[in-house]
């Protein structure tokens, strides 16, 4: 087996039932009663902050894409947002 063969192992691996529901909360969290922090302590029973991390590496996966590419752009373009803001700062948008 060659280094090739063994990364594409490892990156057409399938995704958990775990990281199927969080992609899935990620798509409907707002229709949920109660702040997103707390529906993520009880769905999940682990902090928002463990809970971003481990979202931040699943949204780089290729099979979390194909599993919900939509969501995963969406995900994928709000933290480019957050790290352009971080940088540059906020973008202020002027009406004509």
């Amino acid at each position: 087996m060659s280094h090739t063969d063994s990364t594409e192992d490892y990156l057409e691996t399938t995704l958990t039932e775990r990281e199927c529901e969080m992609l899935d909360f990620e798509r409907e969290w707002w229709t949920l009663p109660g702040p997103k922090e707390s529906q993520i302590r009880v769905r999940f029973a682990t902090s928002a902050t463990t809970y971003r991390r481990v979202l931040a590496a699943l949204i780089e996966r290729r099979d979390a894409y194909a599993y919900d590419p939509l969501t995963v752009i969406r995900l994928r373009r709000q933290r480019d947002e957050r790290r352009r803001a971080k940088i540059e700062g906020p973008r202020v948008h002027r009406n004509p």
